[in-house]
């Protein structure tokens, strides 16, 4: 039984840290288009009950191919300004930022049609705690586009697969790195160091993460196998524990959340939020001028 999926691996950077308050100022994303096929099995299948039959031919002896299918990334201007603590911990200026031609809408455009011309197999939008950021920080950025967050989610892929909530599920602790606390650190740099032995080089850049997080897919391909085979079953049971959920729920329940802030009064809508924002980071970048 062979698989082919199309895995978007994407990352934002910020103007900070808030996933309602703050705004893309890059999109960077890999793909690599994932060939999972099985060794020839000497078992006469024809003598098994048929869910024994897929059970067999899904999980035994499967070889494992990833393919570079080619990488995007864009910069934008924002209306939020560039925090001080972003730009310590990625290197973006406001300066950079003001410079940029395009804007948000400009890149989530230019990233849909670098999708269309990469993808030919299923789509499985990916990232690193991608449920947790970047996927609330783009559909905001999306909900201004004319066809809307829904209708443009629609066209990218068929499934979301956060690798960090799959690495929290599977991996050992005993295999990662310790915070300063004592805990096992699920950050994305302190996971690639642990699993590939080397630090992640450019970290906190868009491309960067996004590769980083196919290289931690490839290099733990066997612990990852339950959860691959399943990319393209988001609805099963258990599929969300291993980080696999259905795309377009996930949006719905992303827009709702935002529409129900919006409507709830003016003090506490978005677009109130998001002026309180901007004022907080110029006091703030005024204090560190």
């Amino acid at each position: 039984m062979d698989k082919k999926y199309d895995i978007i691996s994407f990352d934002l950077e910020t103007t900070g840290l808030s996933k309602t308050d703050d705004r893309m100022v890059e999109l960077g994303a890999t793909i690599y288009t994932l060939h999972i096929s099985h060794k020839p099995i000497s078992l006469h299948l024809s003598h098994f009950h048929d869910e024994v039959r897929r059970v067999i031919l899904e999980y035994a002896d499967p070889i494992c191919v990833w393919t570079h299918a080619g990488d995007f990334v864009e910069s934008c201007k924002s209306d939020v300004k560039m925090s001080a603590e972003s730009t310590r911990i990625t290197g973006i200026t406001q300066e950079s930022i003001d410079a940029q031609p395009f804007t948000a809408k400009d890149v989530l455009r230019h990233f849909k049609a670098f999708v269309d011309r990469s993808c030919t197999n299923t789509r499985i939008l990916a990232g690193w705690n991608v449920l947790g950021f970047d996927l609330p920080v783009t559909c905001l950025e999306a909900m201004g586009l004319p066809e809307n967050a829904l209708k443009y989610f629609m066209s990218i892929g068929v499934s979301l697969f956060d690798a960090m909530l799959l690495a929290k599920k599977t991996l050992p602790p005993n295999l990662l790195l310790r915070n300063k606390m004592g805990q096992t650190s699920y950050k994305l740099g302190d996971v690639y160091r642990a699993l590939l032995k080397k630090p992640l080089l450019g970290a906190h850049g868009g491309l960067a993460d996004a590769s980083a997080v196919i290289e931690i897919l490839q290099t733990a391909t066997d612990l990852f196998l339950s959860c691959l085979i399943k990319l393209d079953k988001p609805n099963e049971p258990g599929a969300c524990e291993l980080g696999v959920m259905p795309l377009m729920s996930t949006v719905v329940g992303i827009v709702q959340d935002f529409s129900r802030k919006r409507t709830s009064g003016p003090k506490s809508s978005l677009r109130a939020a998001l002026n309180l924002t901007k004022l907080k980071r110029q006091k703030q970048n005024d204090i560190h001028s």
